[in-house]
């Protein structure tokens, strides 16, 4: 009985310090991640383009002089919030940040993205990088991702290494991180779409509950995060442009009288206190179906048209 508890003891104890060597080892591996500015977008390029897939679609940055357009689909303003403030602390060219803000992107969609505890995993394994105490705990949910992300980040324990495999291979081959490496970079999309089949369940999806009746609720979380990148933004003196991108109009049409007058009346206080925001709404910008993938996002046709119009008017 002697032996098997000083075996017990033994094993225990050097699993302890091979975990203990492993978590050091990761933990090193993260912090060479933001060195060496692998976050830096090129010093000519002054424009900052985020959002979801709205600005994914619509804005191409080849067009958009001196634009980086690092949208990604369904993301929340919180993840918006920390990427923003990553980026900008490698590139203090950037004078100008372009963000998509839609109808839809008050709405609680948005927090069910960010909490339904089977659409986080990829998420969190996207961006719990970025996140601090305030915003790990912001991003909490009951999901055993939240649990093991928490683990990883916080004790360095390597699970769920896919979503940073090309990190861990520059890392492990010292070769210089590439900008594209970071899961939570996205780029403009090309899209070749052009259907419309599925505009009812985009209509139910981003503003009905599940019984297509009840309306969702708007979201006090995201236009929180909203409010702090206007306030990161003034505070680095940075020119931030929303913008409102075109809709279909049979999507237009069906979006509920709630969402169009909150994000009016959010778009209202925004300004009240942050005198040099502008904004602009190209939601009926567009009226040719052709230029659409679908009810609410460009195909690469309608993203020319708005991304020369947005152009000559930053300009």
């Amino acid at each position: 009985m002697k032996q098997l508890a000083t075996r017990f003891i033994i094993f225990n104890l050097t699993l302890g310090i091979v975990l203990w060597i492993i978590s050091l080892g990761y933990s090193t591996i993260q912090e060479g991640y933001f060195s060496n500015n692998a976050l830096s977008i090129g010093k000519t390029n002054t424009t900052l383009i985020l959002g979801d897939s709205h600005t994914q679609t619509g804005l191409n940055d080849s067009i958009i002089d001196h634009s980086v357009n690092v949208s990604f689909h369904g993301e929340h303003y919180l993840y918006t919030y920390y990427k923003l403030k990553k980026i900008i602390e490698q590139n203090p060219q950037i004078n100008q940040v372009i963000l998509g803000f839609g109808y839809h992107n008050l709405s609680e969609l948005s927090d069910k993205r960010l909490f339904d505890t089977d659409k986080t995993s990829r998420s969190y394994s996207r961006y719990f990088m970025l996140l601090d105490k305030e915003g790990i705990m912001k991003a909490k949910n009951a999901s055993l991702n939240w649990q093991v992300n928490f683990l990883k980040h916080q004790f360095h324990i390597p699970f769920q290494l896919k979503m940073e495999s090309g990190l861990l291979k520059s890392t492990l081959t010292n070769t210089p991180i590439s900008f594209s490496n970071f899961p939570f970079i996205g780029k403009f999309h090309n899209s070749n779409r052009n259907n419309f089949t599925t505009l009812e369940y985009e209509i139910h999806n981003h503003y009905y509950k599940k019984d297509k009746k009840t309306l969702l609720n708007t979201s006090a979380l995201s236009f929180e995060y909203l409010m702090k990148i206007c306030e990161y933004l003034d505070s680095n003196n940075i020119q931030l442009t929303l913008i409102n991108t075109p809709l279909y109009s049979d999507y237009q049409n069906r979006i509920p009288e709630k969402f169009i007058s909150h994000h009016e009346k959010c778009l209202k206080k925004l300004k009240n206190e942050h005198s040099n925001l502008v904004f602009y709404n190209f939601d009926r910008l567009i009226v040719n179906k052709n230029q659409f993938g679908d009810g609410h996002h460009l195909n690469a046709i309608g993203a020319k048209v708005l991304s020369l119009h947005l152009n000559k008017l930053l300009n």
